[in-house]
């Protein structure tokens, strides 16, 4: 995975872009190296695609918000006797008849970082917060459902493990320096530029946070740098 600040000196404000498919590349890795070190060391792939419900609109701009859906194959579910059928999610169905399952710990431990918390599902229901992030109400919705990993049916003999990621975070992850990994940060979204119906172009800034507040008392920043800081 390459390194995606610039050689040297980090800068107190830098901006970088990111597509989907960097994104995928860099969970791939994170997973490849825990399997290689842990008790299955079968090789597993994952699929990493960016949710849009507003896929007439190629351009998102600034503050847009996109999140990734991240698919993983059954084998990444902890086996148990009796795997029961009604574990089984349909595609974004309405209504809550489905159970969570459980996947591997190893796996798990990957995703968990980037996953979304409690206090990240709480700000959703913050019209204002939804608004600055261009956030409808199926999509919360959507993310709300799967913001734990759900067995979702995509064939008549196909199932497989769905859970969102927030982009912040996994962005956030990636611009981690390997020299200074307890550096502190924030990630702002500039940009958002859709590709093709599941990849985006992600062009953010990566601000170094001062010591001293800055008096940005904007509603959008206080609350994504608590969802940052949440990310750490």
């Amino acid at each position: 995975m390459a390194n995606f600040l610039m050689k040297g000196t980090v800068k107190e404000a830098e901006q970088v872009s990111f597509t989907t498919s960097t994104v995928k590349e860099y969970l791939q890795d994170l997973l490849n190296a825990v399997i290689a070190n842990g008790p299955d060391k079968t090789p597993m792939k994952i699929d990493v695609k960016s949710l849009d419900f507003w896929m007439n609109d190629r351009r998102r701009g600034q503050g847009a918000y996109v999140p990734f859906m991240v698919t993983l194959p059954r084998d990444a579910q902890v086996k148990t006797k009796n795997n029961e059928e009604n574990d089984i999610d349909p595609i974004f169905q309405t209504g809550n008849q489905s159970r969570n399952l459980m996947i591997r710990k190893e796996i798990y431990n990957v995703l968990q970082p980037f996953m979304y918390n409690r206090n990240n599902l709480r700000a959703f229901e913050d019209s204002n917060y939804r608004r600055s992030l261009k956030l409808n109400q199926p999509m919360v919705d959507c993310i709300r459902r799967y913001s734990v990993p759900k067995l979702v049916k995509t064939g008549k003999n196909s199932e497989v493990i769905m859970v969102i990621i927030d982009p912040l975070k996994v962005i956030k992850g990636a611009l981690i320096s390997r020299d200074n990994r307890s550096e502190d940060f924030t990630v702002y979204v500039d940009d958002c530029i859709k590709l093709n119906d599941s990849q985006f172009k992600y062009v953010v800034t990566r601000q170094l946070n001062k010591s001293k507040a800055t008096g940005a008392d904007d509603i959008t920043r206080t609350i994504l740098k608590s969802i940052n800081t949440n990310a750490r």
